[in-house]
Formats: C-alpha cells, sequence, structure tokens
C-alpha cells in the first residue's frame, strides 16, 4: 500500500514539475503577446467608435432587421463554390439570375450609352424589395456541413471556419451596370434604390465579404447620382447617397473587429464595443468571427485549476454578448454554441492526447499558448490594420 501511494505520489509531483513548466514556458512567451494584443485593441478604439458614428445610422449598416428572409429567393441566383472548388448556381433554370459581366465591358458611368443591355433581366430586382435580409445559413451548402458536424465528420472549429458564401463582387459588378442602365435610360431614381436594396441586403449576410462588398456599393452609388444629377437625370432632392464614412467605404476597411470578441480582449473591452447595444456596425460580424476562433480553444480554456490562468471572466463576457437578444443578430450556429450545446462543442474528432489535456490542468494552457504562439491567427486578426 505505502509502495503503491509513493509512486502515485511521485506521479503527481511529476506531472506537477512537468505541467507547471510547460505552462510558466509559454506562458512568458505569451505574456507580452496577450499584453500587446489587448492594447492594440484598446488603441483601436476611436476607429471603432469612429465607424459607429459615421455608419450606424445608416439603413444599411444599422440595427439588423427581423422580418422576411431573402435566402430563397437570393441563394438560387447567385454563384457559389462548389467542393470542387469551382463557382456554379444553386439552380441552373432560374429565370433573372446575376449573370457574369464580361471584363471587357466598362463599367463606367460615362461609357453608360454606350452599353447594350439587351438580355440582361434586371427586373427580378424589383422582388427584392420585399425583403428585409438574406440568410446565408439556409443554403445547401451550410446545411451540408451542419450534417457533417452533427454526423461526426468535422469538427465544430472547421464548421465555424470556412462557411460557404456567395460570390458578392459577381452582384457588385450586375448592381454597378444596373446604375449605368439608370443612366442610360434616365431611370436612375430607381435603379439606386434597387441598388441601396441590394447592398442592405449584403450587408446583412453578416459576412466580412458582405460588408465590404456593401460598402463599395454604396460608393458606386454615390458616384452615379452625382453622375446623374450633374446630366439632370435626377434631382439633388430625388435621393440622398451614404456619405458619411466615405473614407471607411472607399478603401474597403470596414471590418469586423474580431479581435474584441476574442481570445485577447477583456470583459472591460467587451462591454465597450460588441456587447454594447448602441454599436450597431460590425458587431454581429465580430461574433461570428470571433467565435470561429473560440471555437478551436474554448476546450482547453473553459476550466480552471490552481495556478492556471482564469479565462472565465473574458468567456462568460463573451457568452453575455453573443447571448443578448438586443443584438439582433441572426447567427442560429453561433447562438447554438454559446448556448452549449454539445453538437458544436464536440470533441471526438480531436486527437487523443488533445481529447485528454482538455482535462489537464496546465498542459491544457500549455497547448492553448503554444497554438497561439505557433498560428498567430489570432493575433493577425486582432492586430491587424
Amino acid at each position: 500500500m505505502k509502495l503503491t501511494l509513493s509512486i502515485l505520489f511521485g506521479i503527481l509531483i511529476f506531472y506537477l514539475i512537468v505541467g507547471l513548466g510547460l505552462q510558466a514556458h509559454y506562458a512568458s512567451r505569451m505574456s507580452a503577446q496577450f499584453e500587446a494584443g489587448t492594447k492594440h485593441l484598446e488603441g483601436k478604439i476611436p476607429r471603432y467608435e469612429n465607424m459607429q458614428k459615421q455608419l450606424g445610422g445608416t439603413d444599411v449598416f444599422g440595427r439588423p432587421r427581423l422580418g422576411k428572409d431573402a435566402s430563397s429567393f437570393l441563394n438560387r441566383r447567385v454563384r457559389w463554390p462548389s467542393a470542387a472548388g469551382e463557382l456554379r448556381y444553386l439552380d441552373s433554370d432560374v429565370k433573372g439570375r446575376v449573370p457574369l459581366i464580361a471584363t471587357n465591358i466598362p463599367l463606367s458611368f460615362d461609357k453608360s450609352k454606350l452599353i447594350s443591355f439587351k438580355g440582361i433581366d434586371f427586373s427580378w430586382l424589383k422582388e427584392a424589395a420585399g425583403f428585409d435580409y438574406w440568410d446565408l445559413t439556409s443554403s445547401p451548402l451550410v446545411r451540408n456541413r451542419l450534417a457533417a458536424l452533427k454526423g461526426n465528420f468535422i469538427t465544430p472549429s472547421y464548421f465555424f471556419g470556412d462557411i460557404a458564401e456567395p460570390v458578392f463582387s459577381d452582384i457588385y459588378a450586375f448592381m454597378r451596370l444596373r446604375l449605368m442602365h439608370g443612366i442610360a435610360t434616365r431611370s436612375l431614381r430607381a435603379a439606386l434604390a434597387e441598388s441601396r436594396q441590394m447592398a442592405r441586403l449584403i450587408a446583412s449576410t453578416e459576412t466580412v465579404n458582405g460588408y465590404v462588398v456593401a460598402g463599395l456599393m454604396l460608393v458606386s452609388e454615390a458616384e452615379a447620382f452625382d453622375f446623374g444629377t450633374k446630366l439632370g437625370i435626377v434631382r439633388a432632392k430625388d435621393w440622398i447617397p451614404v456619405r458619411n464614412g466615405g473614407e471607411i467605404l472607399k478603401n474597403g476597411s470596414i471590418q469586423p473587429f474580431a479581435g474584441y470578441f476574442g481570445v485577447y480582449s477583456n470583459p472591460e473591452l467587451v462591454a465597450r464595443t460588441v456587447a454594447n447595444p448602441k454599436n450597431n456596425v460590425g458587431r454581429c460580424l465580430a461574433m461570428i468571427d470571433g467565435t470561429r476562433e473560440m471555437a478551436q480553444y474554448s476546450p482547453f480554456l473553459k476550466s480552471k485549476f490552481l495556478f492556471e490562468r482564469d479565462f472565465s471572466p473574458l468567456m462568460q463576457s463573451l457568452e453575455n454578448a453573443a447571448l443578448d437578444p438586443s443584438n439582433n443578430c441572426r447567427f442560429p450556429y453561433v447562438r447554438k454554441f454559446w448556448e452549449g450545446d454539445p453538437v458544436f462543442h464536440s470533441t471526438k474528432l480531436l486527437p487523443f492526447w488533445q481529447r485528454a489535456i482538455q482535462y489537464m490542468p496546465y498542459l491544457r494552457r500549455a497547448f492553448v499558448y503554444h497554438s497561439l504562439l505557433e498560428s498567430r491567427d489570432i493575433v493577425v486578426r486582432s492586430t491587424g490594420n
């Protein structure tokens, strides 16, 4: 009995030496990185708040609207990535799809009258006015990915890491062509309304690419309006373009600020940014983007033991922000993750040693620190310009 206890005590001492040693080794390297990441997030606050001030009151980037979903109407009209890597339409027979714009067509407003619009169907854009948002999670590609997750064919972090989205750049080119058509046919007022509605729907997808393209569409819209007023096609009082935040839109710098919803953040930063109901712009995007990162590390962060860094205040602040009904965000799978749905927290596909160390104090923190130091994925997202 004494021999058994001695062996067990020796194993425990050995584990403590190795575990605490590894944790201390990587923690010492991570200390400066944690500090730098947090300081950079704090330094971005003025830019974040300026973006909220400039764009938060617009009907494109303002508070999300919960109404009629356009997914069944739009999903089939635009190209999506296929499993083989090719871009394809979900429905080969649909009328009024977003066509591919030939590269030799000059999408310049002063060339509007030189373009032949014969055979290009813009009529379906009128129907788009009846929708409030575009939910990408109902697409067959996302549903297939969810089935793969539930079938234990992919991990939760993989599920969140690369969710399919349509080719928004096709829509951008098509809507710029619609503005040119409005100039050529002197129906610019209607074209401006259709362009604004499409920008609103694209932004409502709560994706980074959707936000960027929606911003660029607003720039196109303002340019078309200015061109049209000079020609007398529309009057200045006929339309109000979005000019606030023009530089933000033009340089494509609208971003979700995912770092505020990530491992380098803290409860104070979360409360000031993505948890603040007044911050409409990028709030949902930050939660979606941040969850992609947190899904990878949460199994190794959610528990705490003596001498381990305590991530529970941060994790709780992220959970509270994600589940706050005031955010009006439409991300059912992100919500399920933060509600603790087992499907989105499964570790069955992780290597055995990773499944084991999630329950092993010190080693699990060492693993997270090592992964952060090696991948730098979150650092890039958190501290990028």
